[in-house]
């Protein structure tokens, strides 16, 4: 028999490494893991590890992902493999692509400590620093937390010097003076790091106990959401990201720095998937960029952001571009509201006179125009990236811009393939990656885009801001097959596996049962079930039961259930947080076990039962504080720990459909409903056949659509106040909505919540 043929190609060289590495089910739960976890809706459920891998591959690569990135993170999940892993990313990083790209050199300006940037969901503290100059000398008062009194204020010297250092580097940048610029805002910033005012603000901002007064917080302790307010023109034109401490950027801790036009900011900006994005990019711009080519290398990479649109030959509906001030208005008059605006071009920025960007003149030749008014009139637009060539540019940070909630501008001049190359960067950023403006240029400052990175500043106009990533699979055709309600052990382990790969850490699982079912066993047949479909899969139950408080409502049935959790389960101790007590316990069972670090566990706990006896029904506030006692520990559970909590509502057939009815949706409807869902909790009731429920929608949407998870709530809502749960017409409408992504559109038709719950309701 001849030996086996050698893979020719890197594609068949990574498909045979993925079988060598992984079994079937592994692999699954690797690309779960991976940064985009909606790539397991494209594979197969079932059928040989080949055919799994091939999928898995072409998955890839129409999300640009197989890179130097996704080669180390292969390495560190099987270290043992780092020679075979290593032969294959050197093959696949040599293939030449279709059309060659412009070599991209990393920046040297600015010498970053990490290599990747901190994730979108990463959670900032925030902080306004309000700076009021006189002469040499910055007042700070800082506001944490979004007071609107400052908690404490404090004097900088050395104003003078810094404008004249940052003037200077913005000129002529070099990396041998970023350090010592970044050295000199760090110390403008916060002066004296040992100041009384400055460390009661920093134990307030980071939320130290104050028996921690006789250390020296430092600002670098947690990761910031910073933004300067200040009026005088020299200081809003500072370069602050490359602000540093000892030689090390607070970026490279977590600290992102925009200016803000004012204190109290409260627009919430969301920015939807396959979003509209404008690119104005006049001819006028030649020689120093090849706006052809940026062009092309604009759509090639929208085309891997928005694989749906292009597949469809829509990405010209999404994708705008105008060159002209007519073709701009046309564009409105169109009634075309884009949110994303995308400058490339040059400036013109005299004293005393309003900055102005020249487009192309209508008849050839160039138009200046005033770039206050180009910007006032791009209405709806979420967010202006200026992406300019000039002068003087330092006076962007200052000029009257008013109108989108957030603008890019540049600090200094750039040479033209660092123009295009940051550009891209901060665009695939954003609208892939899901980072707000300000973190999208942090990312690209982190992985060296090109030097214009370091050059260049935010300033926002907003309190909070989302961006929802546009979906990469086809979630319409998956919504009949997706659509449906299993028998209620199947339903719970579906419910269990897509919770245990999730980010939620708490799911509350309701069970109505008849009293002729058993349902004093209802909880181990089920958790009986469960284990014996985790046989062979990289899941481990731990499971405990405790009773549920008896005779027992209110505050005082609250008080007994975290007893019961703390005392009767966790042992836990005097001094010891909930967070650590269940971190703890988990860990201690590991090590009994013997389960290796990073298997997967799930602490199954089961409250028994409740309406077991005549003179006790299930109430609705027995159910609302259950739920909210678990939303609660949900939120102080560490992000190790998962946990199902199950209860089993004993009540007559009729009692348990009410029972449903409430929990699927009239406490949805309540304001309390928005509490008990959220992105580390979630519950379920095991539904009955028949039509769906409003939680039946919230399921779904949460699992198996592109809705965004803070859109779940709003969007099913909706859906059912169109379809009243009817099977056909729900369907209809989510393969409409798919189609269109057009779930904020959808969410904003919600109806209001109804008023809250009545605890004083019995089921029996």
């Amino acid at each position: 028999m001849s030996p086996p043929l050698e893979p020719t190609t890197p594609r068949a060289a990574l498909h045979a490494l993925f079988i060598e590495l992984f079994t079937a089910q592994e692999l699954r739960w690797w690309l779960r893991s991976g940064e985009d976890a909606n790539i397991i809706a494209e594979l197969p459920e079932e059928g040989p590890l080949a055919a799994l891998a091939e999928r898995a591959l072409t998955a890839l690569e129409s999300r640009g992902q197989i890179d130097t990135g996704f080669f180390a993170r292969l390495a560190a999940e099987r270290p043992g493999k780092k020679a075979a892993i290593a032969a294959v990313a050197e093959h696949w990083c040599a293939i030449e692509p279709a059309t060659t790209p412009r070599p991209r050199a990393k920046s040297s300006l600015i010498k970053s400590r990490r290599e990747t940037p901190y994730p979108p969901e990463q959670k900032r503290h925030e902080i306004v620093l309000r700076g009021e100059r006189r002469a040499d000398v910055i007042r700070w008062g800082l506001h944490v937390h979004g007071e609107a009194k400052a908690e404490a204020s404090f004097d900088v010297a050395g104003v003078q010097a810094a404008l004249h250092q940052a003037t200077g580097w913005l000129r002529a940048p070099k990396a041998a003076m970023a350090a010592a610029l970044g050295e000199t805002l760090g110390r403008l910033l916060f002066g004296d790091e040992s100041d009384p005012g400055l460390q009661r603000a920093l134990r307030r901002l980071f939320g130290r106990p104050k028996d921690a007064e006789d250390l020296v917080l430092r600002p670098a302790y947690a990761p910031v959401r910073a933004r300067i307010v200040v009026e005088d023109p020299g200081l809003r034109g500072l370069p602050w990201p490359l602000a540093a401490l000892d030689g090390r950027l607070l970026a490279d801790d977590g600290w992102t720095f925009e200016v803000a036009d004012d204190l109290d900011l409260d627009a919430h900006v969301r920015l939807p998937g396959s979003c509209s994005l404008l690119v104005i990019a006049p001819h006028a711009v030649a020689p120093e960029i090849d706006i052809a080519r940026h062009l092309r290398e604009l759509d090639e990479l929208l085309a891997r952001i928005w694989p749906l649109v292009a597949e469809r030959g829509r990405l010209a509906e999404h994708r705008l571009i105008a060159r002209t001030e007519a073709e701009i208005a046309k564009i409105y008059r169109d009634r075309r509201q884009p949110e994303v605006i995308y400058v490339v071009g040059k400036a013109q920025l005299i004293t005393d006179e309003e900055p102005r960007i020249v487009l192309d003149g209508e008849y050839g030749g160039s138009n200046p125009v005033g770039l206050d008014a180009l910007v006032r009139g791009l209405g709806g637009a979420q967010v202006v990236f200026l992406n300019l060539l000039g002068r003087g540019l330092q006076a962007l940070a200052s000029a009257p811009l008013e109108g989108p909630s957030a603008v890019v501008v540049p600090l200094a001049a750039a040479d033209g393939a660092d123009v295009m190359d940051v550009g891209l960067a901060w665009l695939e950023a954003l609208l892939r990656r899901g980072f707000g403006p300000v973190e999208a240029l942090d990312a690209a400052l982190c992985e060296g885009a090109g030097e214009r990175a370091a050059l260049m500043l935010t300033r926002t106009r907003f309190r909070t801001w989302k961006t929802s990533v546009a979906p990469t699979v086809d979630f319409a055709r998956k919504v009949p097959v997706r659509l449906d309600r299993s028998a209620q052990r199947t339903r719970l382990f579906d419910k269990l596996v897509d919770f245990a790969g999730g980010p939620q850490r708490l799911l509350s699982v309701v069970v109505p049962a008849p009293p002729d079912q058993r349902p004093e066993r209802l909880g181990a047949i089920l958790l009986q079930h469960v284990q014996e479909r985790l046989r062979g899969r990289d899941l481990h139950l731990l499971d405990r039961s405790l009773p549920f408080p008896d005779k027992a409502s209110g505050a005082r049935l609250r008080t007994r259930l975290e007893r019961n959790l703390s005392e009767g389960l966790l042992d836990r101790r005097d001094d010891e947080t909930l967070e650590r007590a269940l971190a703890r316990f988990v860990e201690d069972d590991a090590r009994q076990r013997g389960l290796a670090r990073g298997t997967r566990r799930v602490l199954w706990i089961d409250w028994q039962q409740i309406g077991r006896s005549p003179g006790a029904p299930v109430t609705a506030e027995l159910l609302e504080t259950w739920l909210a006692f678990g939303a609660d520990v949900a939120a102080q559970c560490p992000s190790s720990v998962k946990i199902l909590s199950l209860v089993t509502a004993v009540a007559s057939p009729g009692g348990c459909a009410a029972i449903h009815d409430f929990l699927g949706r009239e406490l949805l409807e309540a304001p309390i409903g928005r509490t008990l869902i959220s992105e580390s909790a979630d519950f379920i009731t095991l539904p009955t056949a028949g039509d769906l429920s409003l939680h039946d929608l919230h399921d779904y949407l949460n699992h198996h659509a592109s809705c965004p998870n803070d859109l779940v709530v709003p969007a099913a809502s909706a859906i059912f106040a169109e379809t009243g749960g009817n099977y056909e017409k729900t369907v209809t409408r989510l393969e409409e909505i798919e189609r269109s992504v057009a779930w904020s559109s959808l969410a904003a038709t919600a109806p209001l919540p109804g008023k809250s719950t009545t605890s004083s309701r019995t089921f029996t």
